[in-house]
């Protein structure tokens, strides 16, 4: 059977061979979520805006037509993506999409102090951002930059009283993605051998034609060196739990952090939002998910042009949002370039994303933090005429494709070349 077929070769995956294959992996992998996950731009300047209110700020577009720079017609109407009408938590605290992508923003600060008043500049930020309308923020658990999975947790509550085990809130427990190097080890871990048969599927369509549980099982018989990751997300889930028992909880995190809240959301049925994160479909079972858990608890926003989200597949509901450069202005008629992968992943890019699509209900300005990806005139406008007819609209997409295709095809070479003796038993099996 393919159960046993699984079991039989799984644990021969550190053969001669395979330790060869495995160490072609890493590299390429490595570089390739180097090159997608790491803005090296981003990492040198503040991670931390601050997105006051201010009065006549961009709200949700369907409350109004266009915006008036706009050239086009003033009679369409341009609906936000289905995602930002979303709220999480209790109602009470009005807890939006736009609401987690900051917080999964805020989780790359690099000192732990400073997420500490009066003077750590996230826990400032946090005050202007979202004490509004008779809700308070405060930061309840924090973790060291080097932790990977590292978490920081926010509870919002009505009133100014965070620390009242008795209040009703809702903690936010964001989760921080790949930005060191130990970081990348773990994307490799997690998701290595998945890409593996995706590049193989490249050229023999192997995951759209043999059952899911086989790989699936393959996944699951692999030695686990993740359980720290998601050991890490259930102790600190099942402490605040005990802390906050009348709270609703939410997972949130970008890229790799990300992943794990897809994951982890789906494990412990805590309703979950990530941003760029890889899927969980294939490695659903060594996740300790399943299908129907991610299908009823998780949401993926998917950026076009973003590598990542397209490792493993979704079980979860998936968001994808525009990624082009919205800096210039273009007319009516003109469709607007696309950005390259690595800035399709950052998480500014898809905040900004989704204020440009969307607005922000509590009207905070996103103004200074958009001001190099957002040209206000594009506010809320479509980005494309509607045909897309050329399949190469520019030079991005052709570096897409050697940065994305050609490292999973090579990868499907040292596979074919490293480990024979799952292809071999597979002939005697099927083949005779």
């Amino acid at each position: 059977s393919w159960m046993n077929l699984a079991k039989h070769n799984a644990p021969k995956i550190f053969t001669a061979g395979t330790n060869t294959f495995f160490v072609l992996v890493a590299v390429i992998l490595g570089a390739l979520l180097v090159t997608s996950s790491l803005d090296l731009d981003e990492h040198i300047h503040i991670k931390y805006h601050k997105y006051p209110r201010a009065d006549g700020e961009w709200t949700y577009v369907y409350s109004r037509t266009h915006y008036h720079s706009n050239s086009v017609s003033s009679q369409e109407l341009f609906p936000p993506y289905p995602v930002c009408s979303m709220h999480w938590g209790h109602d009470e605290h009005h807890i939006s999409t736009i609401d987690l992508a900051i917080l999964a923003q805020y989780t790359y600060a690099y000192k732990t102090s400073d997420y500490h008043g009066p003077f750590g500049h996230v826990y400032t930020a946090m005050q202007e951002t979202f004490n509004l309308d008779g809700i308070s923020a405060c930061i309840v658990k924090t973790q060291e930059y080097f932790t990977v999975g590292r978490i920081i947790a926010t509870r919002f509550v009505t009133g100014t009283a965070c620390g009242d085990k008795a209040s009703k809130g809702t903690t936010v427990m964001a989760v921080k993605g790949s930005s060191q190097v130990y970081d990348f080890y773990v994307d490799a871990t997690l998701w290595a051998m998945v890409m593996v048969f995706q590049a193989m599927s490249i050229l023999v369509p192997m995951l759209d034609q043999l059952p899911n549980q086989l790989f699936a099982t393959v996944l699951y018989e692999f030695p686990q060196q993740d359980n720290i990751v998601f050991n890490n997300i259930r102790a600190m889930y099942k402490q605040l739990k005990q802390h906050y028992p009348h709270d609703e909880f939410v997972l949130t995190g970008h890229s790799l952090g990300g992943g794990i809240a897809i994951a982890a959301g789906g494990s412990l049925s805590v309703p979950s939002l990530s941003f760029s994160g890889p899927g969980s479909h294939f490695s659903r079972w060594r996740f300790g998910t399943s299908m129907e858990r991610a299908n009823r608890n998780v949401v993926n926003i998917q950026p076009e042009y973003d590598p990542v989200p397209k490792v493993d597949r979704h079980d979860d509901m998936v968001q994808y949002i525009q990624c082009r450069d919205t800096s210039q202005i273009l007319t009516e008629d003109e469709d607007f370039p696309h950005r390259n992968p690595v800035k399709c992943h950052s998480i500014y890019t898809t905040l900004c994303e989704l204020w440009r699509a969307c607005g922000d209900e509590k009207q905070r300005s996103f103004e200074a933090a958009c001001k190099d990806l957002v040209n206000p005139a594009n506010k809320g406008r479509y980005l494309t005429k509607g045909q897309q007819k050329r399949m190469w609209t520019g030079l991005g997409e052709k570096l897409f494709f050697v940065q994305l295709v050609l490292p999973v095809l090579l990868l499907g070479c040292c596979f074919c070349c490293c480990y024979r003796p799952f292809c071999k038993n597979f002939r005697k099996v099927h083949l005779a």
